[in-house]
This record gives structure tokens, sequence and C-alpha cells, in this order.
């Protein structure tokens, strides 16, 4: 193509665009391997051909169809780095998920069920139950261990049955925060259904 001024026509630039549109989409899919971002990819190469002629005054461009190409290879080169750096993201995310994963299949391995119950962890038990607040240790006892429902001991103490379920979780969470150090979290959700 003969060298091309910055007073490229409209009618110009289409006829340029129709007649390398095809090829330069070859040549990206063939790096990106997608052919709806490789019609991007050129469409936004001849756009930014466009707005340089309009741009310009009175300069000129040799080869254009090389010029327009190079402008491609390095919007396929800008989207392929972006691509890349997602996947390593991507990757490394799933790399975490996979070891966070190892660390949970472990744990369950050693995990013994009937260990539930040991000495120890009922000795924990009965240690934060001791460091309670009265009411709230006495709402626990008398829903878990007497197993009393919320009317019978609202009656027996003379409290809203709101008050009861508050207590309640706060003597659920401050068992939760006793047991933390010796048993998962699963665990410990299980040894608290246990009691109720």
């Amino acid at each position: 193509m003969p060298e091309t001024n910055a007073l490229l026509t409209a009618t110009e630039f289409t006829e340029l665009f129709n007649t390398y549109k095809p090829r330069f989409e070859a040549i990206a899919r063939s790096y990106v391997y997608d052919p709806v971002v490789a019609e991007d990819l050129v469409q936004e190469s001849f756009g930014r051909y466009w707005e340089l002629l309009q741009q310009q005054s009175g300069e000129t461009v040799g080869n254009v169809p090389a010029f327009v190409l190079t402008i491609l290879k390095n919007l396929c080169r800008n989207w392929l780095a972006r691509r890349k750096r997602s996947l390593e993201i991507r990757n490394e995310l799933y790399t975490d998920q996979v070891r966070h994963m190892d660390v949970s299949l472990k744990r369950l391995e050693m995990f013994v069920p009937g260990e539930l119950f040991t000495q120890e962890i009922m000795d924990t038990v009965r240690d934060a139950l001791g460091r309670m607040p009265e009411l709230t240790r006495v709402v626990f006892e008398k829903l878990h261990y007497e197993e009393k429902s919320y009317k019978e001991i609202a009656a027996e103490l003379g409290i809203p049955l709101s008050k009861i379920d508050n207590e309640n979780r706060k003597a659920v969470k401050l068992l939760r925060k006793a047991l933390s150090d010796y048993l998962p979290e699963m665990a410990i959700a299980l040894l608290l259904a246990g009691m109720s």
C-alpha cells in the first residue's frame, strides 16, 4: 500500500479495514486462541490507527498495514500479559485452597470422636462454667444438664424467656472460647449440640 497521509478518508479507511481485517484476525487468533478476543483486538488496533490519523497534521505513515499490525502486536502482548497474570493469581488462590484442604484433612485424620469427652475437656468445660456469671451458668446448666425448657427456667428463676436465650448464647460463646485450644470448631459444635 502506498504512503498514506493524515487526511485518509473514511471510505479509504473502511477499505483498508475490510482488506486486512481477516488476515489480522487470523494472526491475533494464533496468539490469543480466542476468536472473539482476536476480533476485538483487531478492531481496537484499527481504531487506534484512526485516532492517530485524526491527531496528526500532515505526517505520513510509510507502510500502513505494518503500522496497524505493530499496534495489534502490542495489544496482543498486553492482553496475554494480563491473562497470564490473571491465571497466576488464580493458580496462587488454587494452591492456597489446596494447602488449606490438606491442613483440614490432616486435622480430620488426627481427630478421634471418642476423645470428645476426655477428662481434660470435661475439666475445661467445668472450669469455664465456674468462671461464668452465676445467672449465665445456672441457665446453661438447667437447659443442657437438667434438660429443662425455657418456660420452666423462666418460671423457676423469675426472668423473661429472652433473658434465658441471651444467657445461653453467652454461655455457649464462653465455652467455645475455652475449648478452642483443644478442639476444632466442628468438634466444639458437636460437643455443645450433644449437651442440648
